[in-house]
């Protein structure tokens, strides 16, 4: 469990068993998503929820999907599906 101090502070964690430590994050970037992206990752928190017994952060949950579809093993696989997503959106154009 964090401590006080570390509940009051706004950001990613790691912890190694002993002790929580920060994790860099992007400074003041922002990435504007779609109301079905952050519902996908909100299905995936809630998946993870009942799997660990504990509700992760959305942004822990994101950034792990983004670190997940960037791996290079997969990453032509993604490129298709984001291929795919961006025809969709952008048929009326």
């Amino acid at each position: 469990m964090p401590t006080e101090k570390q509940q009051q502070e706004h950001g990613l964690y790691s912890f190694d068993g002993h002790k929580f430590t920060k994790l860099e994050v992007s400074d003041g970037k922002r990435i504007p998503v779609s109301d079905e992206g952050f519902e996908a990752v909100k299905a995936m928190r809630k998946e993870l929820q009942r799997l660990l017994g504990v509700r992760p952060d959305l942004a822990t949950v994101a950034s792990a999907m983004l670190i997940y579809a960037a791996d290079a093993q997969r990453r032509q696989e993604v490129i298709k599906e984001i291929a795919a997503y961006g025809r969709r959106i952008f048929k009326d154009l």
